[in-house]
């Protein structure tokens, strides 16, 4: 009887086509969500869901091409290149900065040094806010705590995993102070308004700052990373994410 039972699951699992491989192909999904890098080392990467022909190797614009090591803020500033972060996939791909990455992709693509200290980058761009135009100071906290920096002599706290974007008054110095240490002091000098809003910084990047990669923007921005920090700043505007 038990044999009988047997035979006949055999036969249904026949006709249906219910063999290992096809059980595999059955469950293969569409997608796979990344860790898009960026240029910016305040939102060094973007997660999207993307097909697995953008990440098996072939074509100009795979993600697999998207090579550099895993975001660090610790190490990497403003200009520098880091990769993206894939999965692996069976039979599609082997994965990139996997298992590198791994905990970043796990946090939705948001990286995290850990340990009890904050670490704050920042990044100083010119741009238009109200047809007006005027120095964005952005500072993001990557550490597991909240830190501040000094900005124009006034703290601004930046708690963990927040960004806190400052705007400060075009042909105003803008002095950062980051563990008691002056980390940049220049006035930003900024061309008329591109089409698109943004605003690019005329002649040369001031000393302790550094260009912008992609975007079109030049950033006048340096990354840090701290112990303890405070940040402030005269501004006329400001607005916390």
């Amino acid at each position: 009887m038990l044999r009988k039972l047997l035979v006949a699951v055999v036969m249904m699992v026949a006709m249906l086509g219910l063999n290992p491989s096809n059980a595999a192909q059955a469950t293969q999904p569409e997608k796979v969500r990344i860790c898009h890098r960026t240029a910016s080392v305040v939102n060094p990467y973007n997660s999207i869901e993307v097909s697995l022909s953008a990440v098996d190797g072939e074509g100009n614009n795979d993600h697999s091409h998207h090579t550099g090591p895993v975001f660090d803020p610790t190490v990497h500033q403003q200009g520098d290149t880091w990769g993206d972060i894939i999965p692996p996939v069976p039979g599609v791909t082997d994965g990139l900065n996997w298992p590198a990455g791994e905990e970043t992709w796990k946090s939705d693509c948001v990286p995290s040094t850990g340990g009890e200290q904050p670490n704050i980058v920042f990044e100083v761009v010119c741009t238009e806010v109200r047809e007006e135009t005027v120095v964005q100071v952005t500072f993001t906290n990557f550490g597991d705590v909240s830190g501040s920096a000094f900005l124009n002599e006034e703290e601004v706290v930046v708690g963990s995993g927040q960004t806190v974007i400052e705007y400060v008054e075009l042909d105003t110095e803008v002095v950062i102070e980051i563990d008691e240490q002056i980390v940049y002091d220049a006035t930003p000098e900024c061309e008329e308004p591109e089409e698109d809003g943004e605003v690019l910084a005329e002649e040369d990047t001031p000393k302790g700052a550094v260009d912008a990669g992609a975007g079109g923007v030049a950033l006048l921005g340096l990354i840090a990373s701290v112990a303890t920090l405070a940040t402030g700043a005269a501004l006329v505007r400001k607005q916390t994410q």
